[in-house]
């Protein structure tokens, strides 16, 4: 209280901060996921504001977010970029956070591809011949079944054209 209306003397000392500095963090790893399924193509499947593209990038993250998650720690998330046709390929991006132990292109092909061969993510109907990360295709021993069966038929091929020569 002043009761003389006296002017009071004050200082405007500088106030530290309250909130700390926060440490730059790593920015994240973001991997192009190409792939494609066996299921019919759509023209509203072009269109990102259309349901049917909606409905197709959800059931694309409920399907394979959780193999993801379970498999890297680092995991953000899945996002649907867009669905073309030839059946439908789907490109996406999945986010990691970067750490020491982020995963190889071709460990996320893998992972998905090994969780396709035994029936998760059965809903997206996906050719795991055709799963490529950041341009890396995995290849499934399907197709080394296929390179076996293509090299027994041209050995057996070459012996009966041998046969008939002699």
């Amino acid at each position: 209280v002043n009761p003389t209306n006296a002017p009071v003397a004050t200082t405007n000392a500088p106030v530290a901060p309250t909130n700390a500095p926060v440490a730059p963090t790593e920015p994240d790893t973001i991997y192009s996921l190409v792939f494609t399924s066996q299921d019919t193509f759509t023209p509203a499947l072009a269109n990102p504001q259309s349901q049917a593209f909606k409905d197709r990038a959800d059931l694309t993250k409920r399907e394979l977010e959780p193999i993801y998650r379970e498999a890297y720690d680092t995991f953000e998330n899945l996002n649907v970029i867009s669905f073309r046709s030839g059946s439908i390929i789907t490109n996406a991006s999945l986010t990691f956070r970067t750490t020491t132990s982020t995963p190889t292109d071709n460990q996320v092909a893998v992972t998905l591809s090994e969780a396709v061969q035994v029936s998760q993510a059965s809903a997206l109907n996906i050719n795991p011949n055709t799963i490529a990360v950041n341009g890396t295709v995995v290849t499934t021993s399907g197709a080394s079944s296929h390179t076996s069966i293509f090299t027994a038929t041209c050995l057996g091929m070459m012996s009966l054209l041998l046969c008939y020569i002699c």
